[in-house]
This record gives C-alpha cells, structure tokens and sequence, in this order.
C-alpha cells in the first residue's frame, strides 16, 4: 500500500466495515431459509413415502388394475429430451452457478454427440443470462428464489404435464444442486418417465447425500389394516397417488435446490466475513503505521523548527 494516504486508507476501513456487515446479515437470512427448505424436505419425503406404501397396499390388493396403471405411464412418442437446469437469482454463492452451467453444458453435448435432441428449460435469472447467449431456451423461470416452492412446483407441473400429454417431449432430466456433508454437488436426474418398479429408486435418487438420510428405510411396512370400499375406484386412486407423487418429486428437486444454494451462499459469506477481516487488519496496520510515522514526523519538524 505504498503511496496511500491516511484518507484513502480510513475510507478503506470504513468499506471493509460496511461490507462485513452486509456479508453477517446475507449470511443469517440464508442459514434460516437452509433450515426451513431443508425441514421442508424432510416433511415432504416422509409423506411420500406414507402415500407409497398405500399405493402399494391398494396395488397388491387389486392385481387387475396394475396394466392399466402401467398403461398411464407410457412413453410420450416424441424424440426429444427436456434438459431443466435450475441455477440461482442473485448469485452470491460463489461458484455454485459455474459449477451448474460446466455440467448442463458436458450433458447437452454429450446427447448431440449421440444425435439425440434436446430442449432445454432454465430456472433462475443466472441460468437465463447464461444460456440465452448460446441456446435456444424453450421455457425461463426467472425470480426463482422469490417463488414460493409449492406454488411454483404447480406451475411447472402443469406445463411438463402440457409438453407430455402434446408428445413435445419424451425425457425430463434435471441439472441441479444437492446437499451433501459438505455442502453441494451437481448432479443430473432423470425423472421421467419412470414405471411402478423404479418409482421408489427415483425418489431415493434425489434424496439429499446427508448421514442422517443414509439410515432412511427403502422398504416401509403398511401398518394399518383396511376393509373399505374405495370411491370412485382403485384405478383412479392410484392415478390420483402417482399425481401426488411426481409433484412430490418436483417439488423435493426445487427445494433442495433451494436449499443448496442457500447453504452455499451462507459458506460463500462466512469466507467473504473471514476475508475482509483479514484485509482489514492489514490495512489498520499500514494505517496505524502510517498515521504514527506522520505524527513522528510532525514532532520532528517541531523540535527542529525550535532548536534552529
């Protein structure tokens, strides 16, 4: 810092002050919508797996109707794959974003190469930015963070269910954050279609690569005895379950991409915290330093004004 003055020197001080503290707050706010995304999550996969177990409850007591549920899982007849990349708003997270971006990019030319076509749908105004420069995007979410989860899983739904239904798409893969012990990993996810056998794997799949859901049951007991007619009929309580379901799984992505992004944005602030402290004790050193050389100097220039 050589050549720098007090004034530039205080201002400085006053930057890093300044800074600190909007890093401590930012850092706050995302540590508590961490903790309400990710108990969120734990609620919503414990009644997925609740509603799973009547399904198969219902499905082993009416063996008839398991063909024509399989039936309402067919395959859509188009040949493109739906490539959904969730990233963040604001950013401030360091190089979660980047990190996003490099593995939709390797995923997208990968399936070229392999003269597959593919859609592609993004979500959050970073992914938007990025992508619009070099992709033709079918679908933005901007404002992602601002969204209330529950609300925007609907919407989502109801436009997958359009593509599906209109044979636009015949593959729905997601590019997005997950938890782990560490903090987040980017991964992909392919959650359509699925059949009854692989249902339960999806859903273990995107489930958050934490301890605590390490020792999460794959296979639950139904507890419960029933002798009830079912109304209208099991076929279309089954239909209404798998709707349940895959909204479950939607939603379950966004949150714990939700999640992710505030978990590594409270990380990013804590070492921004941690940096800017450090900065700004080596300039309070240059500047104590300084400001005692100039007060040297000033008792100097007096005593040799005196003497001469």
């Amino acid at each position: 810092m050589k050549g720098t003055s007090l004034r530039n020197l205080k201002q400085r001080l006053k930057f890093f002050t300044k800074f600190q503290k909007i890093t401590k707050s930012v850092g706050i706010l995302s540590s508590l919508r961490y903790k309400k995304a990710y108990q969120k999550i734990s609620q919503v996969i414990a009644n997925t797996f609740y509603i799973l177990s009547i399904f198969k409850e219902i499905l082993k007591r009416n063996p008839n109707i398991h063909s024509e549920i399989e039936k309402r899982l067919k395959v859509s007849n188009s040949d493109q794959i739906l490539i959904i990349v969730i990233a963040s708003d604001r950013g401030l997270a360091g190089a979660f974003d980047l990190t996003i971006f490099e593995k939709t990019k390797n995923i997208l030319k990968k399936l070229r190469n392999e003269n597959k076509k593919v859609l592609l749908g993004v979500i959050g105004k970073k992914a938007e930015n990025y992508f619009k420069k070099q992709e033709k995007i079918l679908f933005s979410f901007s404002k992602f963070e601002g969204l209330f989860p529950e609300e925007f899983s609907k919407e989502l739904i109801s436009y997958l269910r359009f593509l599906i239904e209109e044979h636009k798409i015949s593959e729905i893969i997601f590019v997005r954050p997950n938890l782990t012990l560490s903090g987040y990993f980017v991964e992909e996810i392919k959650i359509y279609p699925f059949d009854l056998k692989i249902l339960e794997e999806i859903i273990f799949k995107i489930l958050p690569r934490m301890r605590e859901w390490q020792n999460l049951m794959k296979e639950r007991e139904f507890k419960y005895e029933f002798y009830y007619l079912l109304e209208p009929s099991p076929q279309k309580i089954l239909e209404v379950i798998l709707e349940i379901v895959f909204y479950s799984l939607i939603y379950v992505i966004i949150l714990e991409a939700q999640a992710s992004l505030e978990l590594a944005r409270t990380i990013t602030m804590r070492r921004a915290e941690k940096n800017s402290d450090e900065l700004k004790e080596k300039t309070l050193i240059v500047y104590n330093k300084l400001r005692q050389n100039k007060i040297t100097q000033e008792i100097l220039d007096n005593f040799q004004y005196k003497v001469f």
